[in-house]
Parts: structure tokens; C-alpha cells; sequence
């Protein structure tokens, strides 16, 4: 009797076990798995994107710029009594090169690739579009100067120099769009190239 009891306990240990590993290798294989999701790749910018970026910045600015009147008649002898409008049609024009000077220097700096040729260019535009920044802020000091001028010759005088250096921003601008116009028009290297396959330059 007592080997029976034995035998008996003895295969339910063993039908216990197998129960338990039958368990976990099911537990195992209904589990899900996990697999990580491919993160997209960064687009990379090439240097004919940044060309037709450019080209819609400076056709901005040609169009700004063609906007600006230039035909500003001072006369010093007149004094205060012609800052007003002299003012208003100043900082207009100074408001419209600087807007499309600072988009188009923006641009410009954010060039991807980096080559002599490059360098050159961005260089040159660089220079015309801090050059016309800073006959802006010229011109827009000169008119606090006659506007707080106690007297009504140095009132004409600083009048003078703010158009005066409102017409230099207005130079240094189409300056820089003569220079961007020569780029797209030359063949041959890397720059001229992007300029030629990108569509916002054709």
C-alpha cells in the first residue's frame, strides 16, 4: 500500500512539473514582441535648395526695392516745417530695404555646403546687405537728430544726411541684387550650377 501511495505521489509531481513548463513555454510564445520603429532620416539640405531659397528672397527684395522712391527733394532752408513728411517717407523706405535685406541675409548664411566659391559669394552679399543695414540705421538716427534739432539749419542739415544715407542702403541693396543676378547668370561652377537647377531661379 504504501509503494502505491508512493508511486501516486510521485506521478503527480511529475504531471505538476510538466504543467508548469507547459505553461511557460505557452506564456512565451503568445507573448508579443517588440520590435523599435525605424525613425525617419533627416532630410538633407543641398546646396540647390539653398540656391532656390535665395532666389525667392532676392526676388522678394527686387520687388521691395523697386517700391522705394528715391526722388526725395530736400531743402535745407525749409527746416522743421518739412520733417514730418520727410520723416514719413524716409523710415518708409528705410522699413522696406530693411525687411527685405534682413530675409535676404538670413538666407544667404544658412548656405549648407561650404567651398571657396561659396565662401566668396556669401562673402560679397554679406558685406552689400551689412552695408545697406547700417546706412539704414543711419538714415533713421539722422532723423531723431532733426527732429530733436533746436534750430532749424541743423534740422535741414541732419534732413540731408538721412536721405543721404537712406539713398546708400537703397545702392547697397541693388548691389547685392546685381551680384545675385551675375551668379545665376554664369555657368560652369558648383554655385552657378545649383542656381541653374533650382526652379525658384529659372
Amino acid at each position: 500500500m504504501k509503494r502505491v501511495i508512493a508511486g501516486l505521489a510521485c506521478t503527480a509531481l511529475l504531471l505538476v512539473g510538466c504543467s508548469s513548463s507547459d505553461s511557460e513555454s505557452s506564456a512565451e510564445s503568445t507573448s508579443p514582441s517588440t520590435s523599435a520603429t525605424p525613425s525617419p532620416e533627416p532630410t538633407t539640405r543641398t546646396l540647390t535648395d539653398w540656391a532656390g531659397e535665395v532666389c525667392q528672397a532676392r526676388d522678394l527684395l527686387e520687388l521691395q526695392v523697386a517700391s522705394v522712391a528715391l526722388g526725395l527733394d530736400v531743402d535745407p532752408q525749409a527746416g522743421l516745417d518739412q520733417l514730418p513728411e520727410l520723416r514719413a517717407q524716409v523710415e518708409g523706405e528705410v522699413e522696406v530695404i530693411q525687411s527685405g535685406v534682413d530675409d535676404l541675409l538670413a538666407v544667404v548664411r544658412a548656405v549648407p555646403e561650404d567651398s571657396p566659391e561659396v565662401s566668396a559669394f556669401v562673402g560679397e552679399v554679406d558685406a552689400l546687405v551689412e552695408s545697406a543695414q547700417a546706412s539704414a540705421n543711419e538714415a533713421l538716427e539722422q532723423l531723431r537728430n532733426a527732429t530733436e534739432a533746436d534750430n532749424a539749419l541743423l534740422a535741414g542739415v541732419a534732413a540731408v544726411q538721412a536721405v543721404a544715407a537712406a539713398q546708400s542702403a537703397y545702392s547697397d541693396a541693388s548691389e547685392a541684387l546685381t551680384i545675385l543676378n551675375e551668379v545665376r547668370n554664369e555657368s560652369g561652377g558648383p554655385l552657378s550650377q545649383a542656381f541653374d537647377n533650382a526652379p525658384e531661379c529659372a
